[in-house]
């Protein structure tokens, strides 16, 4: 009975088959899809690889680069997703998803045209919920935030197509944040972009129970600070959100100089600049390499609570 079982006692029991059958790369692929079901995607990848190197077996190299690609676009590593996706639909008969996720990575790449042939290559069948999606993928390409938001949220109302639907969200989060930093660009403006942002990607989290992608809570910490500093006068409620969203990345595991910085910010503008000091101390210890470069940020912090441009 596998119901209760739990990740790491089916990672145990298929480590066991490993060793009893090395050669057989059923084992492997098992390990690998349990990793994926449990939303642990780099250790999906690195299992994989190591059959790719024991495999010309087609049909068994499709599927490990099919989960391979899905396991790089969970993890918004979209290069590396579409250098895969382009892979598979060059070398083998892939499905429709294949290419949507083909497509969404090479628009997150910024290869725009390149994302529109794949496009024009899907059939919709005549499916409503599918033409809605691929024409927010259209509209998306084209900076038409407000008609991809429109296309995407009807996805999303009609809810026909699980897969799609998920897709809709996942792309709700970038039109917001592109729509913010392009607001003065576009012909027809989304409202409230991060606010929109901050409940939308709290819906995500919730329905998809993604509470553990650092990715999202990075999205999150942006709007919040953004709505703070340009829409609410540096509000200190969204700035304190801010601060835990990026937190909780850095709880999670995932190390970047630049979501250090991001608290150090927010607490600049909160001037909090004992917390700050504390962040720079943290990035002393990680980064030890960027010492010249947090050195800079600790005399520049010390200027602020001197008297600075914040005040």
């Amino acid at each position: 009975q596998e119901t209760n079982i739990t990740l790491e006692e089916k990672i145990r029991l298929l480590d066991e088959a490993i060793v009893l059958s090395p050669n057989s790369l059923d084992a492997y692929v098992s390990k690998a899809e349990a990793y994926y079901s449990a939303k642990h995607y780099q250790e999906t990848i690195d299992v994989l690889k190591d059959v790719l190197e024991d495999t010309k077996n087609g049909d068994v190299q499709m599927a490990v680069y099919s989960l391979i690609g899905s396991s790089y676009y969970e993890l918004h590593d979209y290069q590396s997703a579409a250098e895969i996706y382009q892979m598979l639909t060059e070398n083998y008969e892939v499905s429709e998803d294949v290419y949507l996720n083909y497509a969404t990575s090479l628009i997150q790449c910024g290869k725009n045209a390149e994302a529109m042939r794949i496009i024009e290559s899907i059939s919709s069948d005549g499916d409503e919920t599918k033409q809605n999606f691929i024409k927010g993928e259209v509209a998306y390409i084209n900076r038409e935030y407000k008609e991809a938001e429109s296309l995407f949220l009807s996805v999303i109302n009609n809810n026909t197509a699980a897969d799609l639907t998920y897709r809709s969200y996942l792309n709700l989060v970038d039109i917001y944040r592109y729509a913010f930093q392009e607001k003065e660009l576009v012909a027809e403006r989304i409202e409230d972009e991060n606010t929109k942002s901050i409940n939308i990607i709290a819906t995500i989290m919730n329905i998809y129970a993604l509470s553990s992608d650092p990715v999202l809570w990075e999205e999150k910490g942006l709007a919040y600070f953004n709505r703070a500093v340009f829409e609410k006068n540096n509000d200190v409620d969204d700035l304190n959100e801010a601060i835990n969203c990026f937190q909780n990345v850095l709880d999670l595991g995932y190390q970047s100089e630049h979501i250090y910085t991001n608290i150090l910010t927010c607490y600049e503008y909160l001037k909090d600049y004992s917390s700050a000091l504390d962040i720079v101390n943290q990035m002393k210890a990680v980064y030890p390499e960027s010492e010249d470069q947090i050195k800079q940020l600790e005399v520049l912090i010390e200027q602020l609570r001197a008297g600075g441009w914040l005040n």
